[in-house]
């Protein structure tokens, strides 16, 4: 096993950020603000540019593994919004 691929299949564990005094698990997303508009509107086109570069059939298995892997986060940051919608 080579070292793209154990890095790939390592476990994450999740990471605890602070706010100052308060955790992040406690903070909340605005989901209305222009902010958070524009990161979405971002990471939704930028989603679109790497699953039509995804389906390039001559991209290596590891091309391949670091779009997927870019797939995955911002899929990630887009559920920021769902989780905190009250």
């Amino acid at each position: 096993m080579n070292i793209i691929t154990k890095w790939l299949h390592k476990e994450q564990k999740p990471y605890k950020a602070t706010l100052g005094k308060v955790m992040a698990s406690r903070a909340a997303l605005d989901i209305h603000s222009s902010t958070w508009l524009f990161v979405k509107k971002w990471a939704i086109d930028e989603l679109k540019t790497l699953r039509e570069n995804n389906d390039n059939i001559t991209l290596d298995k590891v091309k391949t593994a670091v779009i997927r892997g870019k797939i995955k986060n911002l899929k990630s940051i887009l559920a920021l919004g769902d989780k905190n919608v009250t």
